[in-house]
């Protein structure tokens, strides 16, 4: 779990496995393609949009179980979270850059290195 602070209040959002199934259960694109898509400049405006989009998964996923979110996110509890914001909130800055760090993070391994063996 990661704090960010946005137009001066703080946030917790966490990333895992469950949020591009959650992403793609509510929003009905896949995260993980538009991801892999999104590195044209062209897109920009789109990725913006996602963007705000993954900080609600994350932000959400900090504050119920997945069964609790499972059907209730959609359109509606989106826009009204997002509604809390500036327009630019997450298009740039120390938010957007903490936001993407810690979704590229959430695909580092959390598993130690188990210890080796010496050579006999």
């Amino acid at each position: 779990m990661v704090t960010i602070e946005i137009n001066g209040k703080e946030y917790n959002f966490m990333f895992n496995a469950n949020t591009c199934e959650l992403y793609y259960q509510t929003f009905n694109e896949d995260l993980f393609e538009l991801t892999l898509k999104s590195k044209d400049d062209s897109m920009l405006l789109l990725r913006r949009n996602r963007l705000v989009k993954l900080a609600y998964i994350g932000n959400m996923q900090t504050r119920k179980t997945v069964r609790e979110l499972c059907g209730h996110m959609n359109m509606t509890t989106y826009m009204d979270w997002a509604d809390q914001f500036d327009n630019g909130a997450f298009m740039s800055g120390p938010a957007a850059e903490k936001l993407v760090t810690a979704w590229n993070d959430s695909f580092g391994t959390k598993s130690q290195e188990k210890n080796q063996t010496s050579p006999q």
